[in-house]
């Protein structure tokens, strides 16, 4: 029975019972394909919005770790290439002729007595020729330590004349 207006009606005056049924049938396929339309927009918007999230959350991390790994190796890379300029090493791997080449090639300023430098002034002393000191062997200007000889002036480690 439905109700039109104030009245009431009833389908099977209208409708024999294979078209009811038939209709019945229809209706009931609608509303399965309308249930499986809304679970189908329900899952794939489920999968457009979630799984790409987590799938741009794993990529990023990916990219940022990379990114990561080559900053380090860059850092590493520029640190050793400053460390070879700033030390300047001897990389000669003959390791006993480099020793016995240093020995030989003393320095001039050093005499055969190693607690005297050339002049004859002791160690860490200021030199009877001014401004010069002996530092390990050799005679450095140090005017500011040992003065300057007379009619010059200090000028932080060096000597002008007035």
């Amino acid at each position: 029975m439905v109700q039109r207006g104030k009245e009431k009606v009833n389908l099977s005056d209208f409708f024999d019972e294979e078209i009811k049924e038939e209709l019945k049938r229809e209706i009931k396929e609608e509303l399965k394909k309308e249930l499986r339309e809304d679970v189908f927009k329900e899952e794939t918007e489920k999968e457009f919005s979630e799984k790409p999230t987590e799938k741009k959350i794993q990529k990023k991390k990916k990219s940022y770790a990379g990114i990561l790994v080559f900053l380090i190796i860059l850092i590493l890379v520029l640190d050793l290439v400053s460390f070879y300029f700033y030390y300047k090493p001897n990389l000669n791997l003959n390791f006993i002729n480099s020793i016995k080449s240093k020995i030989n090639s003393a320095s001039p300023n050093i005499s055969s007595n190693t607690d005297k430098c050339k002049d004859g002034t002791a160690y860490d002393q200021c030199s009877k020729e001014k401004p010069y000191y002996c530092y390990n062997g050799e005679l450095l200007k140090k005017a500011y330590t040992c003065g300057c000889p007379s009619g010059y002036k200090v000028d932080f480690q060096d000597c002008k004349k007035i």
